[in-house]
């Protein structure tokens, strides 16, 4: 949701992206830049995932439901992470010029596991 986010709303930022790569401006749209707005979307996206996995296990959990308070900062602290954290992977998978080796890692990392 958060890279979604990103994505839709990054584009409509008054000020200009930026590759972390290179540190240089580029033209909004470009693969693997970031945005201000699309980097604040992408955290407001995963806090709303925390968001919601909080409401989820408070009404079918009873023991979720005691610890509420709690429960709700830590899942809005780790969504906001998890957003933050999705701007940042998607900077360095999404350049076209990545690909090849995003799906190396991934099929690699995969067989690394069930081995």
């Amino acid at each position: 949701m958060g890279d979604t986010l990103a994505s839709e709303l990054g584009i409509l930022s008054s000020t200009p992206p930026i590759l972390l790569t290179t540190f240089r401006t580029v033209p909004p749209g470009t693969n693997g830049a970031l945005s201000l707005l699309g980097t604040a979307a992408s955290v407001g996206g995963g806090m709303a995932m925390g968001w919601t996995m909080w409401a989820a296990l408070s009404v079918e959990n009873a023991a979720c439901r005691d610890q509420t308070g709690d429960l709700f900062l830590l899942l809005l602290g780790w969504g906001a992470v998890a957003g933050g954290l999705g701007s940042l992977v998607r900077i360095r998978f999404l350049r076209s010029a990545d690909l090849g080796r995003m799906v190396l890692t991934l099929f690699l990392f995969g067989r690394l596991r069930t081995a």
